[in-house]
């Protein structure tokens, strides 16, 4: 590709720092979907969950209106897009996460009888 654009380095350095700071946000989505997926995370840690997939959505448009001008932007929105999909798709998980726990919490206890087999 740069054969067939010229990029300058100062260029080539400003996509580099977006790049690097979207993958930091793509590793901090991925760890925060990977604990709700292998540990019980309570509704309180979702609802944090969800504020972090909020701040970061944030950031992925910080970076990119930082970066708006830069030649690699088509590059930039693309990683950020795969992101998005990510925040999506956890938010879902969170979302049936909340749901089932709900179904959980309304469901009336068996009483000391019953569990006991009288």
């Amino acid at each position: 590709m740069s054969n067939v654009v010229a990029f300058s380095a100062q260029a080539s350095a400003s996509a580099s720092k977006a790049v690097s700071r979207l993958n930091e946000i793509w590793k901090a989505v991925e760890a925060f979907t990977l604990e709700m997926q292998y540990e019980r995370v309570t509704p309180a840690e979702m609802m944090r969950v969800l504020r972090i997939f909020n701040t970061a959505n944030s950031c992925i448009r910080i970076v990119l209106s930082e970066f708006k001008n830069d030649p690699a932007i088509d590059e930039l929105v693309g990683h950020s897009r795969e992101i998005a999909r990510m925040i999506e798709e956890a938010r879902r998980t969170v979302a049936s996460l909340m749901k089932a726990s709900d179904d959980r919490a309304s469901r009336p206890e068996p009483s000391a009888a019953k569990r006991l087999g009288d």
